[in-house]
């Protein structure tokens, strides 16, 4: 390659640096999206998922309780000292300087150990419910149930 057609990288050292090329695993600084996007994102599922947890259940207690006939149509209302508490506790911690602090520590270790191994960490949160209905719990078990006894019997009929 001559002097003139030489490559010229646009990107910072910062985001293309490092052992494999995914950005220098000592920078601590945050890109506007990681800042504004993930650990946004990061804060409320941990927030969901570790905080506030207990209310959110409590929450869809209720809202399950009463959700049957002209009860179901203002649940809401039977609901508010559920909904406040439970909007109270994550409110808390969505404007807590120290638990965004963390959470950003959180994420830019993450992220170092990405550039140093190329490896990405499975997001512990990703495809988890805010809340977990025993009656959809028995509802999926029992169409498991009624799938695997389906199959069975067909292929019970195919053998003869």
């Amino acid at each position: 390659m001559s002097k003139s057609e030489e490559h010229v990288n646009v990107f910072s050292k910062k985001f293309t640096g490092g052992p494999l090329g995914l950005g220098d695993p000592d920078d601590r600084t945050l890109r506007h999206v990681e800042d504004h996007v993930f650990i946004t994102q990061l804060i409320k599922d941990r927030a969901h998922h570790e905080k506030c947890h207990n209310l959110i259940q409590k929450f869809g207690e209720c809202m399950e309780k009463n959700n049957k006939g002209l009860a179901g149509l203002i649940s809401f209302i039977t609901c508010k000292p559920q909904v406040d508490e439970m909007n109270a506790c994550l409110g808390k911690y969505y404007n807590d300087k120290d638990f965004r602090a963390e959470c950003e520590q959180i994420y830019l270790d993450k992220r170092s150990r990405y550039r140093r191994t190329g490896i990405i960490e499975k997001n512990p949160y990703e495809k988890k419910p805010y809340y977990d209905s025993e009656r959809k719990r028995e509802f999926l078990e029992r169409l498991k149930a009624e799938k695997k006894y389906a199959h069975q019997n067909d292929t019970s009929n195919d053998a003869k």
